[in-house]
């Protein structure tokens, strides 16, 4: 049985599974618990579920594979101050349009994924990093430029940020990853590192999803 070795302490870490109560949730939830040592709480799909229910730090792993209620969706899909959201059990690919309606989405998982794939997954989420196929997460930039225009590349900002680091802030703001980012614009991390850093200066946040926030208003 494999532990993940992780900078956060895992036992502090609740994920909450919004699903239906079967044993085929039940065995995901004593796997999930086994593989990663977090706490595992699993919410009813069919019943009403409250923003009082799942905790703040909490990661969200919502099975699409079930019925869940619209009013359940509006409530979970907004949740900002959570560690992230999962869509889990996807059958097809999300189209751009769709994603965009879980603003705090973190990672996406289709129905043939392993349980291996989810939970390092989970584990690069609790990190704070993100888990998003590079291919959509260009579709997000590509999906984010033409629906602003091309003046929207070049955005008329009172902070002065440089080219780059524009860049950068678009693809933080689809969901990459600082090796994803690294990847797509030909640079090292150590130095999307040092462009986050001085983005954060400028625009006077603390971190990455202060800063993904800044970049859905304001790109």
């Amino acid at each position: 049985m494999r532990r993940f070795s992780m900078g956060c302490n895992m036992a502090d870490t609740t994920i909450v599974l919004v699903t239906q109560q079967s044993l085929q949730s039940e065995n995901l939830k004593n796997i999930l618990m086994a593989e990663t040592g977090m706490t595992i709480e699993i919410l009813d799909a069919k019943k009403p579920i409250s923003k009082e229910r799942i905790n703040a730090e909490s990661i969200l792993l919502v099975d699409l594979s079930v019925d869940i209620s619209m009013d359940n969706i509006d409530i979970i899909k907004n949740r900002g101050d959570l560690r992230g959201t999962i869509l889990l059990n996807l059958l097809e690919d999300l189209e751009p349009e769709e994603l965009i309606k879980w603003p705090y989405i973190k990672g996406v998982f289709g129905a043939k994924d392993n349980i291996e794939k989810l939970c390092r997954g989970i584990e690069a989420i609790a990190r704070g990093d993100n888990w998003l196929p590079r291919r959509l997460m260009m579709q997000l930039i590509s999906y984010y430029e033409e629906k602003g225009g091309a003046k929207k590349e070049e955005p008329q900002l009172d902070i002065e940020l440089t080219r780059r680091e524009i860049q950068v802030l678009q693809f933080l703001k689809a969901g990459g990853s600082n090796m994803e980012i690294a990847d797509s614009l030909f640079i090292s991390e150590h130095t999307i590192k040092s462009h986050l850093y001085n983005i954060f200066r400028k625009i006077d946040v603390k971190n990455r999803t202060q800063a993904t926030a800044w970049a859905k208003r304001n790109l």
